[in-house]
């Protein structure tokens, strides 16, 4: 298949089709001649799903709710979690074909409203409450790329927009069947499924050898940090047994661990330090001489929106080198890397005491049953869940006596970082192609020939 790209001009002129050949322009912008731009109204017919009492969850038949049409653009049986008690009636009026798209009805975000996904499988299932099936009445519309077609920022415009309400958004079927699509015929669409599907595909695999390394590395944690194995030149591995202590182990209130590693607790080797938090009225939102950065947990999501305060007031500082935690949540106990600045009173700073290697540290905050025993933990402080530090004193925290085990170990985890973060570089890069191509073919910008 070979993509046809137009440079004469398209771009920047979607209200204007002056000397654009085999072009038109509609109520969607310009499109290719031989596209329609169709009503969802005269596509597809529209219902809303079926609300039942919580007593009647839990088993019967699957049913899609709200979660699965806002996390996935396709589904299929396996997909779906929840299940649904039903009488045979009800069952029949709210089943779910192969080919229906799902909208979800309400959001507490203007831009997450009416979200699409297609049900791409033959088994029975019916739909909750907060979602519109819309089934289709025409064969114009292939049902692989209504996966896509409804992701085009033409379509995702126009539901934005209809979406209503002060406090969620929502929409309905009447919103809905006013929704104008851009429709090439049914084998360029095809082509355009398959060309995103490829690429899907990778997106796919990438993720599934990301989740395969970071499972192996969780795996690695566990063995290198509690001794269980050891690095060559340090010595060998065990198998755990409460009754025999192998030789070269010790027994503690940890449990075995090496004879040449220290039996310790958290307080003897972290010093945790809060930050503070200025007053609001100081914050400035562009640098400015005699102001530092405020480091706050939003800056870890996205670096868009930067917080300044008078130097005076930074007490609390912090650098790319030092190991921040997340106080509060949902998730609680986060472990992140430094920012340049001064962190408020959601971060706190974890420092090594004495010889303790800082990247070991790192890792140790990062285990799964440390990050569980937290969880056990968590207060409620204002709302949010939160976890005080002193009560993390007398976590036990064997570690090796030599500073060349520790920081061996810390070097072997590190490096499985560095190959997750390539693999994350390169499903992100792919998912730029997808969105890419999603942008020129589904408006036709870009031509597929067939």
């Amino acid at each position: 298949m070979v993509k046809k790209s137009l440079n004469h001009g398209l771009e920047g002129l979607r209200d204007d089709t002056a000397g654009i050949e085999g072009y038109k322009k509609t109520e969607v912008g310009v499109i290719p001649d031989d596209w329609k731009a169709e009503k969802l109204g005269e596509l597809f017919k529209f219902k809303n799903g079926v609300n039942a009492e919580k007593k009647y969850y839990g088993k019967g038949i699957k049913f899609i709710n709200i979660l699965e049409v806002i996390q996935k653009s396709s589904l299929f049986y396996e997909d779906i979690p929840g299940f649904i008690s039903l009488d045979s009636g009800t069952i029949k009026k709210n089943i779910v074909q192969k080919g229906d798209v799902l909208f979800n009805r309400t959001s507490e975000t203007q831009e997450e409203i009416g979200l699409t996904s297609v049900y791409l499988d033959d088994k029975e299932v019916v739909f909750g409450g907060f979602v519109i099936r819309a089934r289709p009445i025409s064969d114009s519309i292939d049902y692989y790329f209504s996966k896509y077609g409804f992701s085009s920022v033409i379509v995702r415009n126009q539901i934005i927009k209809k979406g209503q309400g002060a406090v969620r958004a929502n929409i309905g079927q009447s919103d809905l069947k006013e929704v104008c699509i851009p429709l090439p015929p049914l084998p360029e669409q095809k082509a355009i499924a398959q060309s995103l599907s490829d690429v899907d595909a990778l997106i796919t695999e990438c993720d599934r050898i990301i989740t395969k390394k970071r499972n192996t590395k969780q795996g690695t944690m566990q063995q290198l940090l509690t001794g269980k194995k050891r690095l060559p030149g340090f010595s060998g591995e065990w198998q755990v047994s409460e009754i025999n202590i192998p030789e070269g182990y010790k027994k503690t209130e940890y449990g075995l661990i090496p004879i040449d590693w220290e039996d310790k607790t958290i307080g003897d080797l972290v010093s945790f330090s809060g930050g503070s938090q200025p007053p609001r009225s100081t914050f400035l939102f562009e640098q400015k001489q005699g102001y530092i950065r405020l480091i706050q947990i939003r800056d870890y999501k996205t670096d868009e929106f930067k917080t300044y305060i008078p130097e005076y007031l930074a007490r609390k500082k912090c650098s790319v080198d030092d190991i921040m935690i997340g106080r509060y949540g949902p998730p609680i106990f986060q472990i992140l890397k430094g920012i340049e600045g001064a962190y408020n009173v959601a971060l706190i700073k974890a420092a090594p005491i004495g010889s303790l290697n800082k990247k070991y540290l790192y890792y140790f905050l990062k285990q799964e049953s440390l990050l569980k025993f937290v969880e056990g933990l968590s207060q409620r402080s204002s709302g949010q869940t939160g976890i005080e530090m002193d009560a993390l004193k007398d976590y036990p925290f064997p570690v090796p006596s030599d500073a060349e085990e520790q920081k061996a170990i810390a070097q072997i985890l590190s490096d499985m970082d560095t190959e997750i973060a390539a693999l994350e570089q390169k499903r992100d890069k792919y998912k730029a192609i997808k969105q890419g191509m999603m942008q020129e073919l589904l408006i036709g910008k870009t031509r597929l020939k067939i």
